[in-house]
């Protein structure tokens, strides 16, 4: 319907108001729009991470440690046990050997790259260990309380009380050497802080109304545990875990340095560093190169999942 106002014949011309148009958009359109308007905010939202070069960087480079670690046959021009090159121990970084020999004549770029399958595997059991068994008892003490709560937690606290590095060494003592149970140690070092926010995140779930209208309805706790609070809590769970990722390389290259990882003549990261150590003074390139790789990698993985938390927020 169109209605036509008009004042007088010198007045200000008539107008007219469409109550069409004047009718505000339907759900169905609004979530239209919604839709619409997602794809154009994600590709806001990588402009403006392309035009960041420290996180491209990091991409980048992760993106190389990926591949290094899926097909490290494909990046290493030597074996990094069987070639020898009896001409060239303990040759400086060159064109041949970008990362120089050790005292074998190994080359050890080629003995970096082999050695990254392991150290990544080993951190994301580690990180893995910790996110399953850290955020369920975060869950479960911040969801049901009481006497649970505080048992879960007393146990957490002692373990916070423990630094990181002594926790894992105290671990890998009682299990044993070998790759799987340093991560299995670095794992159990880590299980605090994911139990501590997982349990705030699900304290805080829980005084949400529409959990109140779920209980009055008769829908059982394990069900509102599983159907609204683990999803709502994975936001924040899952960007601690980037950020632990970096962390649990380094711990593992620790314990890995300390002899407790690979055993010799299997290249590991950290092993790798220790190779050198004795070396230090007249072939730097043994423990340095080394070195900055795990370094590198670390900021890289620190980088991108401080980006990815912010988008989070």
């Amino acid at each position: 319907m169109t209605v036509v106002v008009k004042t007088s014949a010198i007045a200000s011309p008539s107008f007219t108001v469409d109550d069409d148009a004047a009718r505000p958009a339907s759900p169905q359109a609004a979530r239209i729009g919604t839709v619409a308007e997602a794809p154009r905010s994600a590709a806001r939202r990588w402009v403006r991470w392309a035009r960041q070069p420290g996180l491209v960087l990091s991409a980048l480079f992760l993106l190389l440690i990926v591949a290094w670690a899926v097909a490290p046959t494909v990046f290493a021009p030597f074996d990094p046990v069987t070639d020898l090159d009896a001409t060239a121990p303990m040759a400086a970084p060159s064109s041949t050997h970008w990362f120089g020999t050790d005292p074998l004549g190994r080359d050890i770029y080629s003995r970096t790259v082999h050695g990254t399958r392991l150290s990544v595997v080993a951190a994301l059991i580690a990180v893995t260990i910790s996110v399953l068994v850290g955020g369920f008892l975060g869950l479960v003490s911040g969801y049901v309380g009481g006497w649970l709560d505080v048992v879960f937690m007393r146990g957490v606290d002692i373990m916070v009380a423990i630094p990181g590095l002594l926790l894992s060494l105290v671990a890998v003592s009682v299990l044993g050497f070998g790759v799987v149970n340093v991560a299995v140690a670095v794992g159990i070092a880590g299980i605090p802080a994911f139990a501590r926010l997982a349990r705030a995140e699900a304290m805080r779930i829980a005084s949400r109304p529409y959990l109140d209208a779920a209980r009055t309805s008769g829908v059982g706790g394990f069900r509102i545990l599983v159907q609204h609070v683990v999803p709502n809590a994975w936001g924040a769970i899952g960007v601690l875990a980037a950020l632990e990722l970096g962390g649990a390389v380094l711990s593992v290259a620790a314990l890995s340095f300390l002899g407790f990882g690979a055993v010799p003549p299997t290249p590991e990261w950290g092993q790798l560093v220790n190779d050198g150590r004795a070396y230090i003074a007249n072939a730097w390139w043994m423990t340095t190169l080394p070195g900055a790789v795990i370094a590198l990698a670390v900021l890289a993985v620190n980088r991108l999942s401080r980006a990815a938390g912010v988008v989070e927020r």
